[in-house]
């Protein structure tokens, strides 16, 4: 069971995502798909920090022309393969994987301004708690909303990262 600083964590690294694909990118940044892990602070006995590691995929597979999200099945399903997972079974020490990470855009249809381009940052972590960045074009910053266990979106990609999340469960 993770701990409020750990989900605290989580918000924060999404939100320092955010904000560094905003300042690297403006609108839109390339979509991501990271593991968070979590490793002891080098030169520290007990401090901690949470990283993203992203997920080795290629360029072209983000061109789907259904979208991100059919995008995203695809490299869901590469990595269910048992190789894949052997790889996260042989993480050990101090190093604990604690959620997966879509970063995406999509485009909404606004009555007044027609269509804007959104980013959203979904996570699922191992307690099966669901955190959506979303940020709205020329917002100085997005907003994290965190759901309890259960909960999905119209998209799927949520969906999606609960089932890479139970991986992580299984160490």
């Amino acid at each position: 069971m993770l701990t409020d600083m750990q989900q605290q964590a989580i918000v924060r690294c999404l939100t320092f995502l955010d904000e560094g694909a905003h300042s690297v990118y403006c609108e839109p940044a390339p979509n991501l798909v990271a593991v968070l892990i979590e490793r002891p602070l080098p030169g520290h006995p007990t401090a901690r920090h949470l990283v993203p590691y992203p997920a080795p995929v290629p360029p072209k597979v983000w061109d789907d022309p259904d979208g991100p999200v059919a995008a995203l099945r695809k490299v869901s399903n590469a990595l269910h393969d048992p190789v894949i997972q052997a790889i996260f079974a042989t993480v050990t020490g101090d190093v604990r994987a604690l959620a997966w990470v879509f970063l995406h855009t999509d485009t909404i249809i606004d009555d007044e301004l027609g269509p804007q381009q959104v980013r959203y940052i979904d996570a699922v972590d191992i307690d099966d708690r669901t955190y959506v960045l979303t940020r709205l074009p020329e917002e100085p910053a997005g907003v994290v909303t965190v759901y309890a266990s259960g909960a999905s979106d119209a998209s799927g990609a949520v969906e999606i990262l609960r089932s890479l999340a139970r991986i992580l469960r299984t160490q």
